[in-house]
């Protein structure tokens, strides 16, 4: 085996489990969401999205579903760019959605019933889920940037990627 072949196979091997684990959290969270939107508090499913300007119920479930979708396309036997396409379109959707949230002056996690029934069930605070969130955010944006460039660059030199 070559050292270009060997370098590949670890590529493929990294990019399986980041498409895996991202899937895996994607599916769990929809679960969630969508758990939270049928047994949660009317309270915090009936205010106001900060965003969207909808009632939270629809938001939650909106995003439950793109999230079980997103994390099929990961979980899936599709081509790898559009795993990798997909996945950091929602990574940065969902970071545009937190700035214009705190833009137009949203409350903090403290301050919002939003992140979710489970967590309150669980007793993870809500600055706790927070933090977590923004560590999934931020790795999910690393790994599917770098992904990204890795394919511009393969097709830049005439390489064949996914």
């Amino acid at each position: 085996m070559t050292a270009l072949s060997t370098s590949l196979a670890r590529r493929s091997v990294a990019e399986r489990i980041v498409y895996t684990s991202f899937g895996v959290i994607l599916i769990l969270t929809a679960f969630a969401k969508l758990f939270g939107v049928l047994l949660g508090p009317e309270g915090a499913l009936s205010q106001l999205d900060w965003v969207f300007q909808v009632e939270m119920r629809w938001v939650l479930l909106f995003a439950a579903l793109l999230e079980a979708a997103i994390g099929g396309i990961l979980l899936s036997h599709v081509r790898n760019d559009i795993k990798c396409v997909s996945g950091l379109a929602f990574f940065l959707w969902l970071e545009i959605y937190r700035v214009f949230g705190a833009w137009l002056g949203g409350p903090g996690p403290n301050g919002c019933g939003c992140l979710g029934y489970i967590t309150d069930s669980l007793g993870i605070g809500h600055q706790s889920a927070d933090k977590w969130l923004m560590v999934l955010l931020l790795l999910g944006l690393m790994s599917f940037s770098l992904q990204w460039m890795g394919y511009g660059l393969a097709t830049e030199k005439g390489g064949k990627r996914g």
